[in-house]
């Protein structure tokens, strides 16, 4: 048998195959990315409707939820399935 060299340059991600990069773990990727961003919508219905925040703080929660949101949606929907960023064009 012949062993099998993979070129890569530094800073690369890793070059194996499917078969020896594990799959599993871009699903655990999307599901935590999905449960951050349905657990912040539900906690902004929350704070919309709730009546423990001052008046003038919804607007402030609400703005805080929002860039969370943004965040949790940049760093989990622009993940790869073999668990690499895709550039943003």
């Amino acid at each position: 048998m012949t062993d099998t060299q993979y070129d890569r340059a530094p800073g690369d991600a890793t070059a194996l195959p499917d078969v020896e990069q594990g799959t599993s773990s871009g699903v655990l990727v999307y599901t935590i990315g999905l449960a951050l961003a349905v657990g912040l919508t539900a906690l902004s219905f929350w704070v919309a409707n709730t009546s423990l925040l001052w008046v003038g703080g919804i607007s402030l929660g609400l703005t805080v939820l929002a860039i969370a949101q943004m965040g949790i949606h940049l760093c989990f929907s622009c993940m790869s399935p073999r668990g690499r960023t895709t550039p943003i064009t």
